[in-house]
């Protein structure tokens, strides 16, 4: 499942629960880095991030 087809996913199980104030937020991120010594590569890391997070208020209360 791709980030959009989860927080779809995830306001659809609001609705199922009749929540009506639901915020979903996601946040992705890639990183490379590739270091050089005398001409030579000596190391690359590469790093990936995915995030999200679900947001309800009933009833005046908060949830995460």
């Amino acid at each position: 499942m791709d980030v959009a087809g989860a927080m779809d996913y995830a306001l659809s199980l609001a609705r199922e629960h009749h929540l009506a104030d639901v915020d979903v937020v996601a946040s992705q991120s890639e990183s490379l880095t590739i270091r050089v010594l005398r001409g030579a590569v000596e190391k690359v890391d590469q790093s990936n991030a995915l995030g999200m997070g679900l947001r309800v208020v009933r009833e005046g209360r908060r949830a995460w």
